[in-house]
């Protein structure tokens, strides 16, 4: 008889060597009266045994990511990204007359904001704290209201830019995120008077994407949401480009519009965005990009 033992890591230590110290991985505080030291953690929305490596729940937010395990944390990736408590992340937007502007979604703060956004200029010095000061934001990691706004002159003051790029990684559990960040592109090239966007103007971290499938995305918008079926996306290094506006809408019947952005083949490939939407949400879905 063969038999197999599987050993998983957990992701807090173990010592209780700890001289009093309570806040561990991800910087949550260990209820010790629980289990012992270093055993219980009570993140805001659900807890975590670090005895079973495993959640005592589910993610309070697991419906609105049908391609995400309930039970994962930090979408199976807790070394690159941080488990925002349930938060989500910073809406990025430009409106018809060119305003560029960030909004705080429910529980943002400015470690969302630094964790989402590259802040560095192009010299390279970091100004996350310089932009909240510019927004009269405080950056001591305390929650911020819902719905508050910085503006992109605040950026553009302390970067040089009203565009910040994503650290498109750090969106991998917030696929709507990812969404968000697209548009804006589009959108921002449109003011710019281009026909297409440099993905590299806006994200760090694409190179390594290669190919990449979103599905079954819901996309917030204060009109209710939008059902984004699928989303291919293929950006390489020397692949960035796309056209900001898509060059056919293929319907299928009235159940699903295809949205292609693609830019013509130039040699063996080229970069790839097509949007794939719930029929019922098309003219939702299109009133979201600048005409």
């Amino acid at each position: 008889m063969t038999t197999k033992t599987t050993h998983y890591q957990s992701l807090t230590p173990q010592s209780t060597n700890i001289g009093g110290y309570r806040y561990f991985f991800n910087g949550q505080e260990a209820d010790n009266e629980v289990f012992g030291e270093v055993a219980n953690f009570g993140y805001e929305f659900r807890r975590y045994d670090s005895r079973l490596a495993r959640w005592w729940g589910v993610d309070p937010k697991w419906n609105e990511y049908p391609s995400v395990s309930p039970y994962v944390f930090c979408n199976g990736s807790p070394i690159l990204l941080v488990d925002w408590m349930g938060k989500e992340a910073w809406i990025p937007s430009v409106d018809k007359k060119g305003n560029v502007t960030y909004t705080a979604e429910k529980g943002d703060s400015y470690d969302s904001f630094v964790t989402q956004f590259d802040c560095r200029s192009t010299d390279g010095k970091h100004h996350g704290k310089e932009i909240f000061a510019n927004a009269g934001l405080k950056s001591d990691g305390s929650v911020i209201k819902e719905g508050t706004v910085i503006k992109g002159d605040d950026v553009k003051k302390a970067t040089g830019s009203d565009v910040l790029k994503v650290n498109w990684h750090a969106l991998d559990s917030k696929p709507h995120q990812k969404v968000a960040q697209l548009i804006f592109a589009i959108n921002y090239s449109k003011k710019q008077g281009k026909e297409f966007f440099d993905f590299s103007d806006f994200a760090i971290g694409f190179e390594t994407i290669s190919s990449e499938q979103l599905s079954y995305i819901n996309y917030p918008t204060p009109e209710g949401n939008i059902y984004i079926k699928n989303l291919s996306i293929w950006f390489t290094t020397s692949q960035t480009k796309s056209y900001n506006f898509y060059m056919y809408s293929q319907s299928y019947g009235d159940w699903l519009n295809k949205y292609d952005f693609r830019l013509p083949k130039e040699g063996s490939y080229r970069s790839m965005l097509m949007f794939t939407v719930d029929g019922d949400n098309s003219d939702q879905f299109e009133e979201l990009f600048i005409k």
